[in-house]
């Protein structure tokens, strides 16, 4: 941590500049009302808590005369900042620039490796060529101290970085960008710190007078939070101003994101990884998993570097499997793997970032009796939600809440219904799952948990209309957003989409995406407004389509081949903007795969690349 950071009450003292003129804002969020906050003005911006912008002090004065005028006798004179979801980066996705003045650019690209690397949050660079297609976007720039408005505020917004400010320093303020408040700006902070007020600068306790509960800070309090004061922030004299009541406990780090903090961008943005037989849980990160011919699960892996164990090699993890794997991630160097059985149960072991559990060969069983593959599904850190098809042809669920298995370890909850498909879930924010199976009438029908309760009923079932000849493909790009994909009666694939308020194009209907497909569908969103499908064709080949945002590439009805020989259904993992691959089982039994890299298929557009292996079962 460098002395920028932990010392001083100057305007150029890293993230604690500040200066002796305060003045009064609003601020309301999420869970609080409208309260006044103090802040202080440095180069016309109205800084709150030493590294926050509210906006320019002109804005701030324009909206406290907007709110007189309104007659809000209740509010306090002042401005407001943060509130909602139009706060939040649509997707995750975070355009930014990087002014040419700012020295030590290599700080930037640090702190952006570092947040893509751990949370879903993706960044996009700015250009002139995508410019109209990011109008809202983060600007680093150089200036003094180090600084960020909190969350997305709409057309260019800057993180300002002086001489002294750190990767660490970076990855902090880009925590503000994303919508991130100070940990010890809490509601209930003082249960945790205690703010010795005798050893602040005078003229400068303002910065701690800030009691905020807002719906950006989620989970328990947090010592490690990169978003934490150190404990001689803004001191005058060197000594502490800020004491944990925790003994030992070290608050300040400017070295990385905690655990605390992942969660907390976890449950702030959705939707949540996919599950499959192929997952990412962070840039150029990649866990593939395959049945082989001894009826155990085998696993390979690339690292950004080389797969592993080798290119042709994989990795026994034991068991017998009567099922397909699912695989999901939902933190940093985390796994979970479930299968069926040749007892029908659900077993399940996983991957803490240490070693695999229970053991490298063992697996812990969930009980059941299951008639189809499992689906999983996480919308936080440590949640796991389940769900198969039972011998009575209903759909069952359990869930893991980071405590216990629920309803019990071997217990199941039903939801009704009578399905002949496998269930498909997903999941586009904190709290939510919606799920989706085919019907005995072959139409495709709904169900959500929106929190709260199970919608139609816990037992009850919408019908979304269609004949579907499969199991459908369900993908989200952003909160309240799903776009379905089935292969109908005429071989054509088929697609319906909630935007929302409504389904479209209709309650029951459906838009025809043309083709002739085998196999299940598989969809993947890297993006806001922009999906990726894909599909076997009559000739065994993969056939790709895709929608921009505007329209369907390479057009409504059509479709682009990827070539290959295929055996599966397709697998598709997006681990950043602009980035694909894919994976299927070749006729030699072995996985194959191939990418896009933003610029062209590799290893060629129908070319693919030999991944090894003898796999009884992949995605079918």
């Amino acid at each position: 941590m460098s002395n920028a950071e932990t010392s001083g009450a100057g305007e150029s003292h890293g993230e604690f500049h500040s200066s002796a003129e305060v003045r009064t804002a609003l601020i309301d969020g999420v869970s609080f009302q409208a309260k006044s906050v103090q802040y202080v003005e440095i180069d016309g911006q109205a800084v709150f808590e030493g590294d926050i912008i509210l906006g320019s002090v002109e804005d701030v004065d324009r909206r406290n005369e907007e709110l007189m005028a309104r007659g809000d006798a209740d509010l306090p004179e002042s401005a407001v900042i943060i509130s909602g979801k139009q706060f939040r980066w649509p997707a995750a996705l975070v355009p930014f620039e990087i002014d040419a003045n700012l020295p030590n650019q290599q700080r930037v690209t640090d702190a952006i490796a570092h947040w893509q690397g751990r949370t879903p949050i993706r960044f996009v660079q700015r250009t002139a060529a995508n410019a109209a297609q990011y109008p809202d976007f983060v600007r680093f720039v150089p200036g003094g101290g180090c600084s960020s408005f909190v969350g997305r505020q709409r057309g260019q917004q800057n993180i300002t970085l002086g001489a002294g400010c750190t990767t660490g320093n970076t990855i902090h303020e880009i925590g503000h960008a994303v919508g991130l408040w100070h940990e010890q700006s809490r509601e209930d902070r003082d249960r945790f710190v205690s703010i010795v007020w005798a050893n602040i600068s005078p003229g400068f306790e303002h910065n701690f007078n800030q009691h905020i509960t807002d719906g950006d800070d989620v989970g328990p309090y947090d010592y490690g939070s990169i978003m934490h004061y150190p404990r001689t922030a803004f001191s005058s004299n060197g000594q502490d101003t800020i004491v944990p009541t925790a003994a030992g406990a070290v608050i300040g780090q400017r070295t990385g994101l905690s655990t605390d903090d992942i969660a907390a961008i976890r449950a702030m943005y959705g939707p949540s990884p996919a599950s499959g037989p192929a997952v990412s849980w962070e840039s150029a990160r990649l866990d593939v998993f395959g049945i082989g011919t001894d009826s155990a699960l085998f696993h390979k892996w690339w690292d950004g570097s080389a797969w592993g164990p080798s290119v042709q090699g994989w990795e026994s993890l034991g068991g017998i499997a009567t099922s397909r794997p699912t695989a999901l991630s939902w933190g940093h160097d985390r796994l979970d793997v479930f299968v069926i059985g040749t007892d029908s149960a659900l077993h399940h072991k996983w991957w803490d970032g240490n070693a695999w559990g229970p053991s490298a060969q063992g697996w812990e069983s969930l009980g059941g009796i299951c008639t189809s593959p499992p689906e999983a599904i996480s919308w936080a850190p440590d949640r796991l939600d389940l769900f198969v098809r039972g011998t009575d042809s209903a759909i069952h669920h359990k869930w893991w809440d980071g405590n216990r298995w629920g309803p019990s370890v071997q217990g199941w909850e039903s939801l009704g219904g009578i399905s002949t498909s496998d269930p498909v879930a997903v999941s586009w924010g904190a709290n939510r799952l919606d799920l989706f199976v085919i019907g005995t009438d072959s139409e495709l029908y709904h169900k959500w948990w929106d929190g709260r309760a199970w919608g139609p009923s816990i037992s009850g079932w919408e019908s979304l209309g269609g004949t579907c000849m499969g199991a459908p493909a369900a993908v989200s790009w952003g909160p309240d957003r799903l776009d379905l994909f089935v292969i109908g009666t005429d071989s054509a694939l088929h697609h319906k989409w909630w935007d929302g308020r409504a389904w479209g194009p209709s309650l029951q209907g459906w838009e025809s995406l043309g083709g002739v497909c085998t196999g299940t569908p598989t969809a993947v969103s890297w993006g806001r407004d922009r999906l990726d499908v894909f599909v076997i064709g009559t000739d065994s080949a993969l056939h790709h389509k895709w929608w921009d945002g505007r329209a369907w590439g390479p057009s409504l009805q059509g479709w682009e081949s990827l070539g290959g020989i295929c055996t599966s259904s397709p697998e598709a993992v997006s681990w950043e903007p602009g980035r694909l691959d894919l994976f299927v089982r070749g006729t030699d039994s072995g996985l194959h795969h191939k990418w896009w890299d933003g610029r062209a298929w590799g290893p060629s557009l129908q070319g693919w690349e030999s991944l090894g292996g003898i796999l009884t079962r992949f995605t079918d």
